[in-house]
């Protein structure tokens, strides 16, 4: 990480943009750090309501993009857990959108 993206991270800001600033972990450094990330969350993570969301992402790191701001780090999987997290899975209705001139977007029932 540069040393100014440091600073805006460590909440050093100078100006508005350093405020609203959001950074992604590239996948080849997030790979590098995973191991150091998961630990250091696992021993900070205590009772915080994201200790659940937390047990199913931590061992899935690598499948995942961090963002990193003054304020926050969000951890979200590149692929949802579509079919495994029932609220998707046993979901009623789908919404397809598909971005071409020929289609626009649709819900069925399933």
């Amino acid at each position: 990480m540069s040393e100014s993206n440091y600073a805006r991270m460590t909440g050093e800001s100078r100006s508005l943009d350093d405020v609203a600033w959001v950074d992604k972990i590239a996948t080849p450094q997030l790979a590098d750090i995973q191991n150091e990330l998961r630990a250091t969350i696992a021993a900070n993570i205590g009772q915080a309501e994201q200790r659940w969301a937390w047990s199913m992402i931590s061992d899935h790191l690598i499948a995942c993009q961090v963002y990193v701001s003054s304020s926050e780090v969000l951890i979200r999987p590149l692929i949802p857990p579509t079919w495994t997290h029932a609220p998707f899975a046993d979901a009623t209705q789908r919404i397809l959108h598909v971005r071409d001139r020929w289609a626009r977007a649709a819900i069925w029932s399933v």
